[in-house]
């Protein structure tokens, strides 16, 4: 037991440390702003020059042209003078009278300088998405408001030279969260019905502010190329590989009735009050499926549409497969998705909106699926959403199952399907939950389900609708979502007894903050170097004054230093406390990693370069607290470079061949796609050991770090993988915010050395994990091998659906 003399004399001696950290990192950060303003006034030296010359060289071809026209002026004079002129002078008169007026005139285009914003707002357009001059009636949706928080009374588009008014102060209960510095943003949404013409080149939104003057804000370009010619737009993505020929759909409807086993589906549908247009749709799409074993079931929750009974009755007769209950009180949609469920006779349930649409061969994904996992109880696809005008956007390439992702977001959501014992051994839907029943069901049927019965379809089978009160344009558009989408997660959390506090995040998702442990675990901070006196300077620093977690030890590893500097800094910190050891092997990053965890004193590990510079106070209690839940392995952060990009937001492997860092080079806040996934909490194949956190205990089971065939690179990837296998989640977190001067210490490797040992290591990883290299369960195969920032592959390593219902044929029933 540490008496209290000796425990006050380490505080005393830690808190000496931090105060020198911070008194380091102030001198540093006034060097860093000196930097800048030199720079600064550097480039706008340069620019004050650039202008003079720039100035010069107008002024004297100013007095060039001058010089010029004084010369024409003074040509003519000297022609209007001549006897020639003078002789012609009648017969131009006479050509100007007769001749003249029968020439085709050319006809001047007007050209009209590009109107400019002329409003500091803040604003955003939800639909359309994909614009274009051949759909003449769109109705445009979005939020806007002014940064200066003052008020808007009113909205309009012009056209050419029409005005359609519009209607403003939509509540977006969604944005509170996103802006809570701009209060005016909860009354931010609008709607404006236009129409456009082919001859239309541009949209101009303005505002009626409240000095009563129209202020333009947005200006939309409707002269763009064809998006769906254009390789890389989801558009062409579309057209390219997900839209099939009606032959293609006969083909894949033979294929699909070959299956050896053909279960029957029931798709439920809950209706109240659907606009007849989408329910019409929906059905539609349910009755041109590719696979016919379908059962339809219809629940109405006592709608006042008196238009909609008589829909349904006629549907219902036209097809036997179709059956429809009419609910005798509205019981909203738990209730009704409940009366829809009790008339499921399938083997499995799946779960469709009344106004959203399914690909026509979603339910022969759905058979195939079943016939290839016979065992699955839970099966989602990928989905999209589509306008009111039939343009598909916003695609969601969805990971496999992710149980992490899931607590942050209803990432499953369309289209979903279950074993309907699963389904009704939960009892189905609860209500309470309505808006988020589904995310609930998702959660406690997945709580106790093994992830082998969890599949994944990764193509688009489904179209979410983007219309006038759907939250596929905006949340806000029902916020019971997000107030029941919170309390499911509680209850979640509640059910598996994990202290957790739920805070909201944009997009109505949610961040799950684990508890740390009531006894801190020690953490082993482990920094490798080299030399770089300045590095490890900054490094430990800002370890030292921007650690909130209370027990840790810094291990810093010198693999043989020999600058002056750096020994006598080492000496240094030695005499502070800090733990200083030798490592005089060749630069081998694996074995010194294994030799410090041998050193290492804590039941945490911390694996950190010593080109890292920690940003937030938090970071290491947001690793640990992840590092400690049993289930998880590996923990990494989220890493900037110096210019506040995202340098690491996790890794996916594949990605050039072996693996990368996904987002690389993405601005600090930009959502990176439509789901904002750098800035959710998720299950990662690897992350980098630049910032890696995990138990010793995980670390020692899966051997550590590989000393001999991978020395240098993907030792981290490989180690991540390795802990995957033993049966452990690998968690990113972007809640640990870190700068990552990347390998600055090593340099680049450009020499024939490091090119050999490079192609070895290569080479080693891909004959070790083959294959599930290029299958990044975290990824997609309808996403891109070829760049880190999540875009489409040409073409997807999906194989061709009728190819892979054709092997299907072969399998036993």
């Amino acid at each position: 037991m540490i008496s209290t003399d000796a425990h006050n004399l380490f505080e005393e001696k830690k808190a000496q440390l931090v105060g020198k950290a911070n008194d380091f990192l102030h001198a540093e950060a006034v060097k860093v702003r000196a930097a800048k303003i030199q720079s600064e006034n550097r480039a706008l030296t340069d620019a004050l020059n650039a202008d003079a010359q720039a100035i010069l060289i107008s002024n004297a071809r100013l007095k060039s042209l001058r010089e010029e026209l004084a010369d024409n002026i003074n040509q003519i004079k000297r022609h209007s003078h001549t006897l020639g002129w003078k002789v012609s002078s009648p017969l131009r008169a006479v050509r100007r009278m007769v001749v003249d007026p029968f020439k085709e005139k050319k006809e001047l285009t007007k050209i009209s300088p590009a109107r400019k914003p002329t409003l500091k707002a803040k604003f955003h357009i939800d639909s359309p998405r994909v614009w274009s001059r051949e759909t003449p009636q769109v109705t445009i949706r979005g939020w806007c408001f002014l940064e200066t928080n003052e008020s808007i009374a009113g909205i309009r588009a012009l056209i050419g030279d029409t005005i359609y008014t519009g209607t403003y102060a939509q509540a977006r209960a969604d944005l509170k969260s996103v802006f809570p510095q701009f209060p005016n943003c909860v009354k931010s949404g609008f709607k404006i019905d236009v129409n456009i013409s082919s001859k239309d080149t541009e949209i101009n939104l303005e505002l009626l502010t409240a000095t009563g003057s129209w202020e333009n804000f947005l200006v939309i370009s409707l002269a763009l190329k064809d998006q769906a010619d254009t390789e890389g737009a989801y558009e062409h993505w579309v057209k390219t590989y997900d839209t099939y020929t009606q032959t293609e759909l006969k083909e894949i409807a033979l294929a699909s009735g070959a299956l050896p086993y053909k279960p029957l589906i029931s798709i439920l549908i809950p209706v109240y009050n659907t606009d007849l247009r989408w329910l019409s749709e929906v059905i539609h799409s349910v009755k041109n499926q590719t696979y016919s074993q379908w059962q339809l079931c219809i629940s109405d929750d006592q709608s006042t549409d008196p238009k909609l009974r008589p829909l349904l009755e006629q549907v219902s007769n036209e097809d036997k497969r179709i059956q429809v209950v009419f609910r005798p009180a509205n019981g909203h949609i738990s209730e009704a998705s409940n009366s829809a469920l009790a008339l499921a006779q399938g083997d499995y349930t799946c779960l469709v909106d009344h106004d959203d649409l399914l690909s026509p061969v979603a339910l022969s994904c759905i058979a195939l699926e079943i016939n290839r996992f016979p065992e699955a109880e839970l099966i989602y696809s990928d989905e999209d959403k589509i306008d009111e005008q039939g343009n598909r956007f916003d695609p969601h390439f969805k990971p496999d199952w992710n149980p992490d992702l899931l607590s942050t977001q209803n990432y499953i959501s369309h289209l979903s399907v279950y074993k309907t014992t699963t389904i009704k051994a939960q009892g189905g839907f609860k209500k309470g939950f309505e808006g988020s029943q589904d995310w609930d069901l998702l959660l406690r049927v997945t709580e106790t389900l093994p992830a082998s019965k969890i599949k994944h379809i990764p193509r688009i089978l489904y179209h979410w609708r983007a219309a006038e009160g759907s939250t596929s344009l905006n949340l806000g558009e029902k916020n019971y979502t997000i107030i029941s989408g919170e309390r499911a997660l509680m209850e979640h959390f509640l059910r598996l007894k994990k202290p957790v506090e739920l805070l909201p995040e944009k997009g109505g998702h949610f961040r799950p903050k684990y508890s740390l442990p009531n006894h801190t675990p020690l953490v082993s901070i482990i920094i490798p170097t080299r030399n770089a006196e300045h590095l490890v300077r900054v490094c430990i620093a800002s370890i030292l004054a921007r650690t909130n977690y209370p027990n840790y030890e810094i291990i810093l590893i010198d693999n043989n230093s020999d600058s002056l500097p750096a020994l006598a800094y080492f000496k240094e910190l030695a005499s502070d406390g800090i733990r200083v050891i030798g490592y005089t092997q060749p630069f081998n990053y694996s074995a010194i990693t294994n030799f410090a965890v041998t050193e290492a004193k804590g039941e945490i590990l911390c694996l950190l370069n010593n080109d890292i510079e920690v940003l937030e106070h938090n970071w290491l209690d947001e690793c640990v607290a992840h590092a400690t839940r049993e289930e998880i392995g590996a923990v990494g952060a989220r890493l900037y470079y110096p210019n506040m990009t995202v340098q690491h937001a996790g890794v996916i492997t594949g990605l050039g061949g072996v693996a990368g860092h996904a987002f690389k080079g993405f601005a600090q806040h930009s959502p990176g796609t439509p789901q904002y996934r750098p800035h959710r909490l998720q299950n990662l194949s690897a992350v980098t050991a630049a910032c890696l956190v995990v138990r010793k205990k995980v670390f020692l089971e899966a051997n550590g770090f590989d000393e001999t065939a991978l020395p240098v690179a993907f030792n981290d990837v490989d180690f991540c993988l390795k802990v995957q296998a033993l049966g452990y989640r690998n968690l990113y977190t972007p809640y640990a915010e870190l700068i990552h001067h990347e390998s600055l210490t090593r340099g680049p490797e450009d020499t024939p050395d490091k090119i050999v040992r490079f192609q070895n290591e290569i080479s080693a990883i891909k004959t070790r994990w083959g294959d599930q290299l290029l299958n990044d369960p975290a990824y997609n195969p309808n996403l891109s091998l070829n760049s880190e920032d999540f875009a489409f592959a040409y073409p997807p390593r999906n194989p061709p659906l009728i190819e892979a219902l054709k092997a299907a044929s072969w399998l036993k029933p």
